[in-house]
């Protein structure tokens, strides 16, 4: 427990005068702050400058002044959302006695950061990607902390440890995407210390390390997808007990298969994809990641799934009931995005289960199915820039990353005929 005190050195000067300070106390470690005021030790007892001192009153009052400046650091500390330490006590108690109130002047952290992202990057994609994972920190606070803000000198190491593990468990992130999220956070740290926001000795990220790693995205095989499209059936024919017709898995089911079908369609396009996204035999829509329009025919294995929902339609805006209940502002794409983004995690899991009941051995998830499918228009015979085109991908290189596995693939089969 934090503790602050005043205390009498037994050390004295040459005068025969002994320094008092405040002791800062908490699970072992002290830290000292020197109030300026000398006494002889005969003159202190139990806390303040006794009696017999001619300038007792004086002093005393000066004394209590600084002590009740420590207690008001200290509980605007616990009130606030890192953990106490000697050292960040002390910092705060110096605040105070100084009259500089660096938190409470200082902008929250998220606040500044979401404002930084849009003068930093020209680029909507990156934008939105910093913008995400400082919305999901943010989110972390509200569910963690009971608040959505923090200043830069509460951010430390043990915070964002307890971020990350909160990302893996009650998220369901993989390592890649929690490290994706700590190295916005760490280049807004950056920027900050180069704005004078936050001094290098409180740089948070300097015991913690981050992989670049890319995660290897491994694609269904044809037997895998017929699994899948043979368990959809019987679902919705009830032969199957998992997953049953009109629960989250078997739309999850049914959403992924939809997202094949429409070349790779990305995930939260079809979270989102509405009544009127379906004209004339096709399916026209604005990708949520780009904001560029798209149009896909409706193929018949398409169909044939969405009609399973023509009862929502004139009475629902989806298509799919993802959204049905959720709180956030549908009527702006960030609103959309932020939903199809927390539906998305419960989706994952429900497809991990499925993908168990039919005895697929990777891992299946929304994303898995943009990699099925650029797979398979590759194996078609497809050119790399009408596959990158379907995907809707900006740049070849990206259609190239989802293809990795497929040409590591024939590799091995033409090094088996070599030798």
């Amino acid at each position: 427990m934090a503790t602050v005190s005043l205390d009498c050195r037994s050390r004295t000067d040459q005068d025969g005068l002994a320094s008092v300070r405040l002791r800062i106390e908490h699970e072992g470690n002290q830290k000292f702050i020197s109030t300026g005021v000398k006494v002889k030790p005969s003159k202190w007892r139990d806390g303040k400058v006794t009696r017999s001192h001619r300038e007792a009153d004086h002093i005393n009052s000066r004394l209590r002044e600084v002590e009740s400046a420590a207690q008001d650091a200290l509980t605007k500390l616990r009130a606030s959302a890192v953990p106490i330490t000697a050292a960040r006590l002390k910092s705060r108690v110096q605040d105070e006695l100084t009259g500089d109130d660096a938190p409470a002047k200082q902008p929250d952290f998220i606040a500044w950061s979401l404002e930084r992202v849009q003068k930093v990057y020209d680029n909507q994609g990156t934008r939105r990607n910093h913008s995400s994972s400082l919305r999901k920190f943010e989110r972390f606070l509200g569910e963690t902390r009971g608040r959505a803000d923090i200043g830069f000198r509460e951010l430390d190491a043990s915070l964002l440890e307890e971020m990350m593990a909160w990302e893996s468990t009650e998220l369901g992130n993989a390592d890649s995407t929690v490290h994706k999220t700590m190295r916005t956070l760490r280049r807004m740290c950056n920027l900050a210390i180069r704005d004078g926001l936050m001094q290098q000795a409180d740089y948070p990220f300097q015991h913690i390390t981050l992989s670049r790693s890319r995660t290897q995205k491994q694609p269904l095989t044809d037997a895998e997808m017929e699994a899948l499209e043979e368990r959809r059936k019987a679902m919705d024919q009830g032969l199957v007990s998992y997953p049953r017709r009109e629960t989250t898995a078997a739309h999850a089911l049914r959403s992924w298969l939809v997202q094949m079908y429409l070349l790779g369609m990305r995930w939260g396009d079809v979270c989102s994809l509405e009544w009127d996204n379906l004209r004339d035999g096709r399916v026209q829509y604005q990708m949520l990641k780009t904001g560029t329009a798209k149009s896909v025919k409706l193929v018949p294995k398409a169909r044939s799934i969405l009609e399973v929902y023509a009862g929502r339609q004139g009475e629902k805006r989806f298509v799919f009931p993802f959204l049905d209940y959720r709180t956030e502002d549908l009527d702006t794409d960030e609103g959309i995005r932020q939903a199809t983004q927390r539906v998305n995690a419960s989706v994952n899991q429900k497809l991990r289960k499925i993908a168990g009941k039919v005895g697929i051995t990777s891992t299946l998830t929304t994303h898995i199915a943009r990699h099925t499918a650029a797979n398979r228009m590759a194996s078609a015979g497809w050119e790399l820039r009408k596959i990158s085109a379907a995907l809707g991908h900006q740049s070849v290189s990206t259609t190239e990353q989802y293809l990795r596995s497929l040409k590591d693939d024939e590799l091995d089969e033409d090094h088996a005929e070599l030798f």
